[in-house]
């Protein structure tokens, strides 16, 4: 509630923000953040010029590299998949299924929503956590209008109000509400690292942190203007000042004030101060932290992590000294000449100055062939050239992304090769699941937001074009394949099951699409082994661990294989006993045909008692 008196807490809190970004300050200088992204941009001498005014020798390969892991992390929309308990999928006529294929598809259209901008915003958080971290916000909007069914109700006149028959309209009968949602969307949006703050001791989980916040700057009269913010009467700019104190390059001008949005989550609420005010704008709870971070080498005990980056740096300088060594032994190492002065005329001696191809000269009479004799310089060129190699084969060691992925060719054994693409992989798809499961993160606190602030009903996927001359034929196909969803329809599948977001790690690149598609025909082809599909469908758990191993673990995709492996062999039994019949059974042979004899014959091997086909709650 707005007050005339100081909050006491305001101060207390800018104590804990000053000495958070100390923090963060000691934290950029121990692993050199600014230069580790000044690298990446290129930015690589402090004097990129010699002495005689030559451009030094330079080779970003800092670049190239995150050019090279970006794609293979992330270069699709990601596909949410929503998963359910499976405690309620073994009841018969269960609707967890259905549920559940509400929530994923509600997710999938969200993300896909351009004012969400959740690809932009993330990809760009996944670049800067190569020399920092990643960290995005997610948020609902809306915008309001007037409520049109106050447009109908018109106050009576002044001399009508107490006139008899002139009645006002019962409380429970008028409309609560003077403002409408006439639109609202959901949208994530990227903080830079260096605006968090964390609180002090930090811890590597999020969730031990005693509170978690960032700062950004607004305009003092959008602040004003807010409705979510009090306590802005006596609010001042001061987006220079900040500027001065703290050498920020951001832009920003006296009509800019910094704010600090502070989730405390010890106590689940959220604050928001402005730097030089002495009350709180915003003070309220909240269920759930939106920020979510992206970290690859997490160090234990500490919030920020190692920027990947900064273990390149050295051998970055050193393959950039190699390469300038090289550069100063093919401009300095000339062809070099001592004369006999008594052997040359002058005049013959300009000839050379000329530095033309095939130059002779005329030497004096009775003098040797050796009046002009080359100097002996030093060979240096193999050595730079080894320090260049060396320091290629370092860097290519460190960063981890090899000649194959560079499309280069390496040189050694098939072996040595296969041995290296498994590491390579290996290590691919450990980064490629943590980015995974953070667009999990992310995106399941978009459900999450749906399910809590949705106020207009939602069409899941974009409709047909009522202006096209194949509306109607088209409208009849969208009509079963896209439905409207409400509020209602969310918070009752919500509240019906246990359910999480995963994000398919196959759906993120094409490097992992053409590994789950290697993994799926490798394993296609050994359960329609005919010696290998029997034995699977006698047991389904054999079945179950045969795929997890052979990398199929979604549950459906097993349900269905379990499936096509029992209807397999149904058609198998129906053809043998077609086969001892003489037709399918229940059929009596055609007149004129030939019979069975009878009698003792050879043996007909009869296919194995197969499991029925399997539920989707296979586990």
């Amino acid at each position: 509630m707005a007050t005339g008196e100081p909050d006491k807490t305001v101060k207390l809190w800018m104590k804990r923000v000053r000495s958070a970004e100390k923090a963060r300050e000691e934290w950029e200088d121990r692993y050199e953040v600014v230069r580790c992204r000044e690298y990446w941009a290129g930015i690589q001498r402090e004097q990129p010029m010699d002495s005689v005014g030559d451009r030094m020798a330079q080779v970003n390969r800092i670049l190239p590299t995150v050019r090279t892991r970006i794609p293979s992390l992330y270069f699709y929309y990601p596909f949410a998949r929503v998963v359910a308990s499976p405690a309620k999928s073994d009841t018969p006529l269960e609707t967890v299924d259905d549920k559940a294929q509400l929530l994923q598809d509600t997710a999938n259209s969200l993300l896909r929503d351009p004012r969400c901008g959740l690809k932009e915003q993330t990809l760009l958080s996944l670049k800067e956590a190569h020399w920092a971290f990643g960290c995005v916000e997610v948020g609902y909007s809306a915008d309001f209008i007037d409520n049109p069914a106050l447009k109908e109700e018109m106050p009576p006149l002044k001399e009508q109000e107490n006139t008899e028959g002139v009645e006002a309209k019962p409380a429970e009968e008028e409309s609560p509400y003077k403002k409408v949602i006439s639109d609202e969307w959901f949208w994530t949006r990227r903080i830079p690292p260096r605006q968090i703050i964390v609180s002090a001791p930090e811890s590597a989980v999020v969730e031990e942190l005693d509170w978690v916040g960032y700062w950004e700057y607004q305009h003092v009269e959008d602040v004003k203007k807010a409705p979510a913010y009090s306590n802005t009467r006596d609010l001042k700019g001061s987006g220079e000042e900040d500027q001065k104190r703290d050498g920020s390059s951001v832009d920003t001008s006296m009509n800019d004030v910094r704010l600090y949005k502070i989730w405390d989550q010890r106590t689940r609420t959220r604050y928001v101060f402005a730097e030089g005010h002495d009350k709180a704008l915003m003070k309220q709870e909240y269920d759930r932290l939106p920020l979510f971070f992206l970290r690859f080498e997490v160090e234990p005990d500490r919030f920020r992590p190692i920027p990947l980056i900064y273990n390149l740096l050295g051998a970055q300088d050193e393959y950039n000294d190699s390469r300038e060594f090289l550069r100063m032994q093919r401009k300095t190492r000339v062809p070099r000449y001592t004369v006999d002065e008594e052997g040359v005329l002058p005049e013959e001696m300009s000839k050379f100055e000329d530095n033309n191809p095939n130059v002779w000269i005329k030497r004096r009479q009775n003098t040797s062939g050796d009046v002009i004799s080359p100097v002996v310089q030093p060979a240096l060129s193999e050595s730079s050239l080894q320090s260049l190699t060396l320091s290629r084969q370092e860097f290519d060691e460190l960063s981890g992304v090899g000649a194959e992925a560079r499309q280069q060719a390496s040189s050694g054994t098939a072996t040595q090769a296969a041995i290296m693409n498994q590491r390579q992989t290996i290590t691919d798809s450990f980064d490629r699941t943590l980015v995974a499961g953070w667009l999990g993160e992310v995106i399941r606190e978009l459900v999450l937001l749906a399910i809590d602030k949705m106020t207009l009903p939602r069409w899941i996927a974009i409709n047909s074009d009522p202006y096209s001359p194949a509306f109607a034929q088209d409208a009849q196909q969208i009509a079963g394949l896209h439905q409207q969803i409400t509020m209602q329809n969310l918070q009752d599948a919500h509240d019906d099951l246990r359910w999480d977001v995963s994000v398919d790690v196959e759906s993120l690149s094409p490097v992992s699409e053409q590994e789950k598609q290697a993994q799926w025909m490798q394993c296609l082809n050994l359960i329609s082994n005919p010696a290998v599909a029997p034995l699977l469908a006698m047991s389904p758990e054999l079945l179950k661990r045969t795929l997890d191993l052979n990398g199929i673990k979604n549950q459906k995709d097993q349900a269905a294989i379990g499936n096509a492996l029992a209807q397999k062999a149904q058609m198998e039994m129906a053809a043998m006993q077609a086969q001892e019949g003489g037709g399918p059974p229940g059929v009596a042979p055609m007149p004129g045909a030939p019979t069975d004899p009878g009698g003792p014959g050879p043996a007909v091997p009869r296919p194995p008692q197969m499991i029925p086909p399997m539920s989707t709650s296979l586990q």
